[in-house]
């Protein structure tokens, strides 16, 4: 027993980066014992049909991974988990995964995710001159990618129904106070390498930021 909480982050490639940005924290791993596990949110889709609702190209897709996880150790050792997908039009479902019975009893964090206009359309438009006037970080702000911020809202809504505590990605880069967001480090590198995923640099600012904000949640607000 390292006398450290169990952190469990399940979810999609958003979780992944999630993953990596936690393991390379020295102030998550002096606290954390970290571990992921995959969960595509398709599969929030296939509890509430009760397995009705196939998923991908192989049908057993979905049942075969809650079957796993049911007996996965990291699940039921787990004292805070993670949820962290890109979700959009499988946020409704997001309810059925939270009342599961894997997730009982667990103090549970809900990621809503950051998502962007693809970075290479963002570099041709600040190589062409295409920002309309806007002031670089304003037109960043103005590249948030809509269909994100609605799933967000619909998840934010969930939380708040289900008393659960919510990180959002978009804080990481943006001012909304201001309507500014910056994806570029002091080098001009960009963070993100198409739409959300980490780059290296990246991962060298969202770390410090995310560590704050989950031990904050953990130490002081975790419902």
């Amino acid at each position: 027993d390292s006398g450290k909480l169990n952190l469990l982050i399940i979810g999609d490639s958003v979780s992944e980066d999630l993953y990596v940005a936690s393991k390379i924290s020295k102030k998550l791993t002096s606290t954390l014992d970290i571990r992921r596990l995959e969960f595509d949110d398709e599969c929030a889709k296939h509890i509430v049909t009760n397995g009705r609702e196939l998923n991908h190209r192989i049908p057993e897709f979905c049942s075969d991974t809650l079957k796993k996880y049911k007996n996965s150790n990291l699940f039921k050792d787990a004292d805070v988990i993670i949820i962290a997908s890109a979700w959009l039009s499988n946020a409704p479902y997001l309810e059925s995964l939270i009342k599961y019975d894997l997730l009982k009893n667990k103090k549970i964090i809900i990621y809503r995710n950051h998502a962007f206009t693809d970075m290479s359309s963002i570099l041709y438009s600040f190589n062409s001159n295409h920002q309309e006037l806007l002031k670089p970080n304003n037109f960043l702000f103005l590249s948030k990618r809509t269909r994100t911020e609605f799933a967000n809202s619909q998840i934010q809504n969930i939380a708040i129904s289900n008393k659960m505590n919510t990180i959002n990605g978009f804080d990481a880069f943006c001012n909304h106070t201001k309507k500014e967001c910056s994806l570029f480090d002091k080098s001009g590198n960009p963070l993100i390498i198409d739409q959300s995923h980490l780059s290296v640099s990246g991962f060298n600012i969202f770390e410090d930021w995310f560590s704050n904000k989950l031990l904050d949640l953990i130490e002081n607000k975790l419902y």
